[in-house]
């Protein structure tokens, strides 16, 4: 502010006087307030303020302006009174900010740093990349990209700058190669990727899912079901014709039924022959019973089938004779021979090798031998009876010559045997079975067919001719029987399938 120079003249002494000879520079600020200085030798920003040249930059009495006092405690910087924060920091609204190190107040106050996926850093007054978030790395020492290399559910690398995936978290997977979505797959829920990267949910007869990293049923097919809870097989049952699961899971027809369009019907065989419901029984003797052929005993499933109520007749082994029918040759003749015998027309046909007895069940509608367990669990019955008619010793319960000499066999459907209303399952004739003979291995087994090949065939059930106790049991097993083996006492009853 310009002052009049006669004004300081009468405000000066004078000793003063002679200074204002001299012409006062125009940039010289000259205060009415201030008469004692000497305004020529202020520098150019200092003001006077109570006759003294004062810096109002950093003056704590004239902080921006004569007479603006800072209080106690506060330093003038800048023509502001602010804190006195010591040497390299600075008061940013109030508060002391170190500017080389704060995040918040880097290298100026209320300048903030800022870093994707990491913790910020303010270094010498510049922003900086601090330490990254787990999962996220700074691959291209890039300050304004942060830590940039964060694939999505994996652990970062980055080798020669390159970001790329070094692993994925548990439950997850990379895929595609590709890092810059990371592990994209989610392997406990992807049906094409389910537990591994490309392991494709495809289940039989299902709509599949992905559970947990394996793959699971979503759905069934209309007409299946998954019974057994095993994904690896789908929906395995088909429930129309499933006798299990006969139109729902666990659903079960009886032995003596099958399942048609889901409900359950009765299986019929021939008047001439017997349903045997299917079910599991003991074959064979427990070891120190019997034979040591018929040890050890074990556990067998058979399934249902239709077996004669008697034993073949000579009558209709001569219908088949004599109407040409394959492998129906001539039966044998001699002492105890049935065939052709007249007054024998209701006895079992005799004197026949097992060739010509299969060719007989083989002629009859598509019949055949029955295995040996079909044939002891005919006998037994479903409670496993040690003789076709309980555990009681065999007297007059059979024909056979333990009881009364005999010269013939006895004619069929005179002894009823067990529980199934068959006749003659033990005395009258042995009865050829369709298996070789082999030694039993003690497994469970479903439907057994005996050993695979041989040279002597089986034959069940003890004879008219036989005296001792012990052949008339279930498990007895004769095993002389060559194919071409005949004898007066060796007969056969065929098995046919149920009829639906």
């Amino acid at each position: 502010m310009a002052i009049d120079a006669f004004v300081v003249a009468d405000a000066l002494t004078s000793e003063d006087r002679p200074l204002l000879d001299e012409p006062t520079p125009p940039d010289v600020p000259v205060l009415a307030d201030a008469p004692s200085a000497d305004v020529r030798r202020c520098s150019a920003d200092q003001i006077v303020c109570g006759g003294s040249c004062v810096d109002p930059n950093t003056s704590v009495a004239h902080c921006g302006g004569c007479g603006r006092a800072c209080p106690t405690g506060r330093v003038c910087a800048t023509g502001t009174c602010q804190l006195s924060c010591g040497v390299g920091v600075r008061d940013c609204g109030g508060t002391c900010r170190d500017l080389q190190r704060d995040v918040a107040n880097c290298g100026a106050c209320g300048q903030t740093c800022v870093s994707r996926n990491a913790v910020a850093a303010c270094v010498a007054g510049a922003c900086a990349v601090g330490t990254c978030n787990p999962g996220s790395a700074d691959c291209d020492s890039n300050v304004s990209n942060g830590c940039e290399c964060a694939p999505a559910h994996g652990v970062p690398s980055c080798p020669s700058g390159r970001c790329v995936v070094a692993s994925c978290d548990a439950g997850y997977g990379d895929c595609d190669r590709d890092s810059t979505n990371g592990c994209e797959v989610d392997l406990r829920a992807s049906a094409g990727s389910c537990g591994a990267c490309g392991r494709t949910c495809t289940l039989p007869n299902a709509v599949s899912a992905c559970a947990s990293g394996n793959c699971a049923v979503a759905r069934c097919t209309p007409g299946f079901g998954d019974c057994d809870r095993d994904p690896a097989n789908g929906c395995e049952a088909s429930l129309p014709g499933d006798a299990r699961n006969c139109g729902a899971c666990g659903r079960a027809c009886s032995a003596a039924q099958y399942c048609a369009s889901g409900s359950c019907a009765m299986l019929r065989c021939d008047p001439s022959e017997v349903l045997i419901p299917g079910g599991t029984f003991l074959m064979g003797s427990p070891v120190g019973v019997g034979y040591d052929v018929e040890w050890p005993q074990h556990s067998v499933i058979v399934s249902s089938f239709c077996l004669g109520r008697r034993e073949v007749l000579t009558t209709e082994y001569a219908i088949c004779h004599g109407a040409g029918g394959a492998g129906c040759t001539a039966p044998g003749t001699g002492a105890g021979c049935n065939g052709g015998v007249v007054g024998r027309e209701r006895h079992p046909i005799n004197c026949v090798d097992w060739n010509q007895a299969s060719a007989l069940c083989r002629w009859d509608s598509g019949g055949r031998l029955p295995t040996e367990a079909e044939w002891e669990y005919a006998a037994r019955g479903p409670t496993n009876r040690t003789y076709p008619w309980g555990e009681a010793a065999p007297t007059n319960q059979l024909c056979w010559s333990g009881v009364a000499s005999r010269s013939s066999t006895c004619p069929v459907e005179t002894f009823p045997s067990g529980t199934f209303g068959l006749f003659d399952m033990a005395g009258n004739v042995y009865e050829w079975t369709a298996d070789w003979f082999g030694p039993y291995n003690g497994a469970v087994a479903e439907n057994p067919i005996g050993a695979s090949s041989g040279t002597e065939r089986v034959y069940r059930g003890g004879g008219a001719f036989d005296t001792g106790a012990i052949a008339q049991r279930s498990a007895f097993r004769s095993f002389r029987g060559a194919v071409n083996f005949r004898a007066a006492n060796l007969g056969f009853r065929c098995v046919h399938a149920p009829q639906r």
